[in-house]
């Protein structure tokens, strides 16, 4: 309710559900060292950002259960955002990140664990990808599975050295 004689905004129902969503979801930017200007970045170990991609999975699979429960809606129905709810597509992107942390998480154990703590979690953000998209693509427009195959190291590797000449 709003007062305009007053200037103020008064709320009604409580935002303890908002206020857990949103720490819920800086822990995504808390594991790939995501930070304010005015804070110093939060660096967490591999493990410790698989546990936290995990716990948000979890949390918006929960918060996307009770709300389908709560307007009986069937588990099969997708959701897209206007039943106050993530859509399906984000639902389905955070367990994609959760599946390929674990998986780079068990790749580097059977290498060598040293390999764990050198893990830079800034280069698994999506500004990395499509860096390495568009140089793929500036190469060649359509690619076939089999020529990106090839290329990848070469792609990889001039995209490596565009992004490293940019942080400095």
């Amino acid at each position: 309710m709003s007062d305009v004689a007053a200037g103020m905004v008064k709320i009604f129902s409580p935002l303890t559900g908002t206020v857990s969503f949103l720490q819920t979801l800086g822990k995504l930017y808390d594991s790939f060292g995501i930070g304010a200007q005015t804070v110093d970045a939060v660096s967490l170990s591999l493990q410790d950002a698989v546990n936290n991609v995990s716990s948000v999975n979890e949390y918006i699979k929960s918060t996307v259960a009770t709300v389908k429960q709560h307007y009986n809606m069937k588990e099969a129905v997708a959701t897209n955002g206007p039943e106050g709810i993530v859509s399906k597509k984000t639902q389905v992107s955070l367990e994609r990140l959760e599946q390929g942390m674990a998986r780079l998480q068990n790749n580097l154990k059977s290498i060598n664990e040293d390999y764990l703590g050198d893990v830079d979690l800034r280069t698994l953000l999506t500004t990395m990808v499509e860096n390495l998209h568009a140089v793929s693509h500036f190469k060649n427009e359509t690619f076939t599975a089999l020529q990106y195959a090839r290329d990848f190291v070469t792609i990889a590797k001039e995209s490596l050295i565009k992004n490293d000449s940019v942080e400095r």
